[in-house]
């Protein structure tokens, strides 16, 4: 289930500091042991604009060791990652053994920027199979993750984002976009839920925090990372982390073994000169297209030494464009 607190009454400034500062040195410790341990962290932070995010961030940062945590707030936005699979650009920013990745720029930017949903029911479940494998992958290799969805009123978010456009030293933080969005905001709201719900797993949780009360909010994210981390130095696993992934839709087709293999069966030299020319030939347009297209390809070798992988390969892309 997805964790969603709500304050029965405000904090006043006195509480939040009395309970912050315990917090904020607990954070700092587990973030000392985690780069001992060479645990990996990730904090995921989304939410519509005006929510707070960079608030809740600079209050996070404060407990920490700057040497051990690295900030994402902007998306490449170069050639390379525009001829790269989408996930390659989080991929390369990921952190590395026993840091600390905060991303408030992350995977789920595209979806929840949209006020139409998905374009169909399978290009919505490719991106939450996607998502949720991508999360799961870096859960398997020891990553702890920790989410959180920062929920704000329409009218506190009307509020704000007049307050950022009236000032100007922070008017360029307010785009149209955004008094566009605050529109739809229904809209965007139903199809937040509707995100959270589907990439809301046991080794990724999200938490949705009340952003109208951003003391609350930042008290409770920061305890929700303590606990996070608190359960990764302790060696604890979730359920969904340590079963192996469902072979429920995996092919039936019974496969062959190396040795049903006929090594054997060989083909005359001049076959071979013919056959060899027009495949090559074929492959050379389909790599013209494929380039023009930008779809990119991948092959994966894999055999015995002396199997003659090496001599295959030469042959393979003797006749391509190296480019």
């Amino acid at each position: 289930m997805i964790t969603k607190v709500n304050p029965d009454e405000p904090l006043s400034k006195s509480e939040y500091k009395g309970q912050m500062e315990p917090l904020g040195l607990r954070l700092g410790e587990l973030q000392r042991e985690c780069r001992s341990r060479g645990i990996p962290v990730i904090v995921v932070l989304s939410g519509p604009s005006a929510s707070g995010k960079g608030l809740l961030v600079g209050k996070l940062v404060m407990s920490l060791d700057p040497r051990g945590f690295s900030l994402n707030t902007q998306s490449s936005s170069t050639n390379d990652a525009e001829l790269h699979p989408f996930f390659w650009d989080f991929w390369r920013r990921l952190p590395s053994k026993g840091a600390l990745g905060i991303f408030m720029d992350n995977w789920y930017r595209p979806l929840f920027h949209r006020a139409k949903g998905f374009k169909s029911a399978k290009d919505q479940a490719d991106w939450f199979r996607r998502i949720n494998a991508f999360e799961r992958q870096l859960a398997d290799s020891d990553y702890a993750f920790a989410k959180f969805y920062l929920h704000v009123s329409k009218r506190e978010q009307k509020k704000r984002l007049k307050k950022l456009a009236s000032n100007s030293n922070t008017s360029w933080r307010v785009t149209k976009r955004d008094f566009s969005m605050l529109k739809r905001f229904d809209r965007y709201s139903k199809n937040a839920d509707l995100i959270l719900e589907s990439t809301h797993t046991e080794m990724s949780p999200w938490t949705v925090l009340p952003a109208d009360k951003w003391r609350f909010a930042s008290l409770t994210m920061t305890r929700t990372l303590v606990e996070t981390m608190e359960k990764a130095v302790s060696g604890g696993k979730s359920p969904s982390a340590a079963r192996p992934a469902s072979t429920k839709n995996a092919s039936k087709q019974t496969a062959l073994k190396l040795a049903d293999f006929d090594l054997s069966t060989s083909v005359d030299r001049d076959r071979y000169e013919k056959d060899i020319d027009r495949l090559q030939g074929k492959l050379r347009r389909l790599q013209n297209v494929a380039y023009r297209k930008r779809i990119p390809v991948a092959l994966a070798y894999e055999g015995w030494d002396a199997a003659g992988k090496g001599g295959n390969i030469r042959r393979l892309v003797s006749g391509l464009d190296p480019r």
